[in-house]
Order: structure tokens, then C-alpha cells, then sequence
């Protein structure tokens, strides 16, 4: 917590020089579809690609969402999963404690978190809930083969970024994609 109030004290001072003011949204409240740019990067423009059939609002969630992250330490599977479980379960919780984003394209959307809105619009493959692990079983076997099923966006070779075409891990695993062939480091 004092972490948390000593990065807004720094990122206060930074704005004050810069004559900026920071605002906590969790998505944008004014830009209309198409006025905000992408990311000029090339992974954004492959998951642009691949993500335009893949949920309606899965352009809205890469252009006009703020990301949440938390990562979380565990003993062991049965410790992982449990966190994994207790997780799915307060996400409500959480998506309330967070409910900053209830403007939307400059209206009212009548969502306090119109930015959940647009999480339960995007990818079904990639967000939502791993149902096995939150109806209480699962192992670490089943979150793997959870994953290797999953689409991939891309794979990076001698710095190139090389769109998939949404092949899963374990067919790239099995198969490659053309000339390439899965690495350690992937």
C-alpha cells in the first residue's frame, strides 16, 4: 500500500513539471471507434489482424483499454490452482473495486465498468474462465493442454515478427508453421 501511494506522490511530481494531469480509467471515456492510434508495433498490427474475427470488441480492448496485471507466487500445483480458483471467484470483487469506466465514446453506457463490457466481448479463447480449474478440479496437465490449444499470434525469428495465422502451440509443436520449427525459446 505505501508502495502504491509513493508511485502516485512520484507520478504527481513528474505531471505537475509536465503540466499533465493523470487520470485512473480503465478505458477510454471519449475517443468514437477509430480515433485512437494503434500501437505502432509489430505484434499489435498481427493481433490486430487476427483479433478482428475473434470477438466484437477485441479492437475496442487493444485501442481503448488501461491493462490490469498481478502475478502471484505459488508452492506448489494444488497451491497454484487454489490461488488460480480464488481468483476466478473474486474477480467480481475486483471488477467492482475497479469500476472506473462507466463513459464510454463520451455517453453513458449504464456499465460501471464498460471496460468489462468490452473484456466479455473479446477473444472467448483468450479471457473468461478456465472451467474445469474454477468448477474446482483440474491440474497443471489439464492448464497445459488448456494452453497448448490456444491460437498463437506469432513467433519472432531473427527479429522478425512472423504471424501464425492462428495455429495452436501444440500443432506448432508437432507441425511447425513452413519453414519453422519450434525453439526452446519458444
Amino acid at each position: 500500500n505505501e508502495q502504491i501511494k509513493s508511485f502516485h506522490r512520484e507520478l504527481k511530481t513528474v505531471g505537475e513539471k509536465l503540466g499533465v494531469v493523470w487520470l485512473s480509467m480503465g478505458a477510454q471515456p471519449l475517443a468514437g471507434s477509430g480515433e485512437m492510434p494503434w500501437v505502432p508495433k509489430a505484434r499489435y498490427e498481427i493481433m490486430r489482424r487476427y483479433l478482428a474475427t475473434h470477438g466484437a470488441r477485441s479492437h475496442d480492448m487493444m485501442q481503448r483499454t488501461a491493462t490490469n496485471q498481478f502475478n502471484v507466487d505459488f508452492e506448489s500445483e494444488s497451491h497454484a490452482l487454489e490461488i488460480m480458483r480464488l481468483t476466478f471467484r473474486i474477480m467480481p470483487f475486483i471488477v467492482t473495486s475497479f469500476a472506473n469506466s462507466p463513459l464510454f465514446e463520451g455517453r453513458v453506457t449504464g456499465y460501471l465498468s464498460f471496460r468489462n463490457h468490452i473484456w466479455q466481448g473479446t477473444d472467448p479463447d483468450r479471457s473468461g474462465l478456465i472451467e474445469n480449474i474454477a468448477s474446482g478440479g483440474g491440474s497443471f496437465e489439464e492448464y497445459l493442454d488448456y494452453v497448448l490449444d490456444i491460437a498463437m499470434f506469432f513467433i519472432i525469428r531473427q527479429r522478425e515478427w512472423i504471424p501464425l495465422n492462428g495455429i495452436t502451440f501444440r500443432r506448432f509443436l508437432e507441425k511447425g508453421f513452413g519453414p519453422h520449427r519450434a525453439t526452446l525459446e519458444d
